[in-house]
């Protein structure tokens, strides 16, 4: 029965949909990209806020910055894996 239909199916009515259906997955990767790259932005923000304002309570350097730093780097990196630098904290 359904091999009967599957006679009748008209291959452009096929192509529209699968591209349909691609748009709608291309769209969706590229909204998942945005939201990612946007919430890393504001996480790096927030990190170089609590260094800064917090830790340092403002001053452009303190005397103890480089081994705060340093441990915080440790303790990230040991906890969340690769990417937590001291020159990563930094940029940010």
């Amino acid at each position: 029965m359904v091999m009967d239909k599957m006679k009748y199916v008209n291959n452009s009515f096929v192509a529209d949909i699968a591209g349909r259906i691609e748009r709608l997955i291309t769209n969706a990767r590229t909204n998942v990209v945005r939201a990612v790259n946007f919430t890393e932005v504001i996480t790096k923000y927030e990190i170089g806020h609590i260094i800064v304002n917090v830790v340092q309570e403002g001053e452009e350097r303190a005397a103890y910055g480089k081994l705060l730093l340093k441990g915080v780097s440790e303790i990230l990196t040991e906890r969340l894996g690769s990417g937590w630098s001291v020159d990563t904290l930094k940029k940010c």
